[in-house]
């Protein structure tokens, strides 16, 4: 019906004081509405792309496939940019990371 249904707030990480999350970005796969990822950058500049998947609609997030990714930020040693994830309609993810 066109409408978003709110549900209480998940907690996707536990980070130490002093480390935080941004960059923060979420997709939800058009060939299976159960199938999300949210991608986040943790640390300073540079920072650390990271991933957390579900596959049953966000109920639950197993933690071998939330934190970091194995993608390598590009650039000068004092940038760093994490845009996000995207799908594509056939329900294909794309990070992108600089």
């Amino acid at each position: 019906n066109g409408r978003i249904k709110l549900r209480d707030p998940i907690q996707l990480t536990n980070l130490p004081a002093g480390i935080f999350a941004w960059d923060i970005a979420v997709a939800i796969n058009p060939t299976n509405k159960d199938n999300i990822v949210v991608s986040y950058a943790i640390g300073n500049i540079p920072s650390t792309p990271c991933r957390a998947v579900s596959f049953d609609g966000g109920k639950t997030w197993p933690a071998e496939l939330n934190g970091p990714t194995n993608i390598q930020p590009t650039g000068l040693a004092k940038a760093g940019d994490n845009r996000g994830i995207g799908v594509d309609k056939f329900g294909n993810f794309w990070y992108g990371t600089t």
